[in-house]
């Protein structure tokens, strides 16, 4: 009995203390430095800027923006970890909405009903939302900086042409009526960081209408998808509860 609590402990232990160390987010130091690559020529196409000329990727200006950071100490990134939020491309839901009223009309809908559908009110959401939208994004991790512009503007940067890694995300909004919330997705960036260097995490897609905000931060651990491959440290402990329990119940029926 001893023995079997005393197992069912160090399993725990050992599994608690797993599950906490298996994602760990890398404390990491921006620069400030923040600029964009744009779609539009009166932007400069094509030309790196200084961000406060651009927005978020995936609007009709903006293809490509990038971060600057530094860290403390060495250390091994595996995953890029974003929160985001996509925004569909409004003029996609109007084209949408006018050609689902005219089908309507030929249904025989009458206006109050098409009305309901498209607005709803106060006891029913809109039945129509358009159709949904997505965005395929890149992520890269870039070493060093070059000069923004040579000779002008001394101290402004941009990202060197030294891609370290990268991957891709595709973005999925369910309609074109709501914005669509993206919390802890874990894109596979694998590096080795150096100290006393300088890195940039950067975005890049090409216009589909739909915008992309986002935020980002630097993990390193072990995960499935987009979820952590270790449980949770509570979920350990029923667990191995819930066994020596059942262990005590199978010895008194005996």
């Amino acid at each position: 009995m001893k023995k079997f609590i005393s197992i069912t402990a160090i399993i725990t232990i050992i599994m608690v203390s797993s599950s906490a160390h298996a994602l760990t987010f890398i404390d990491i130091d921006y620069t400030g430095n923040m600029v964009a690559k744009a779609h539009d020529t009166w932007l400069v196409a094509n030309t790196w800027q200084n961000l406060g000329l651009g927005g978020d990727v995936g609007n009709q200006f903006i293809e490509y923006k990038a971060f600057e950071f530094t860290v403390g100490k060495t250390s091994r990134t595996n995953f890029l970890s974003i929160e985001a939020t996509a925004i569909p491309y409004y003029s996609i839901y109007e084209t949408a909405r006018s050609e689902y009223i005219s089908q309507r009309l030929a249904e025989g809908a009458t206006p109050d009903q098409i009305g309901l559908e498209i607005n709803g009110d106060a006891n029913n959401p809109p039945t129509f939302v358009g159709p949904s939208q997505s965005i395929g994004v890149d992520f890269f991790l870039i070493d060093g900086s070059i000069p923004l512009r040579p000779g002008l503007n001394e101290g402004e940067v941009q990202p060197s042409s030294n891609v370290l890694a990268n991957s891709s995300y595709v973005f999925n909004t369910d309609n074109s009526l709501y914005d669509e919330i993206f919390s802890t997705l874990f894109i596979p960036l694998s590096v080795k960081l150096r100290p006393n260097n300088n890195y940039w995490i950067a975005a890049s897609t090409e216009f589909s209408g739909l915008t992309l905000n986002y935020s980002t931060e630097i993990a390193n651990g072990k995960i499935k998808g987009e979820k952590i491959v270790n449980p949770e440290p509570s979920t350990m402990v029923l667990f191995s509860t819930g066994l020596f329990g059942a262990f005590i119940r199978k010895r008194k029926k005996r």
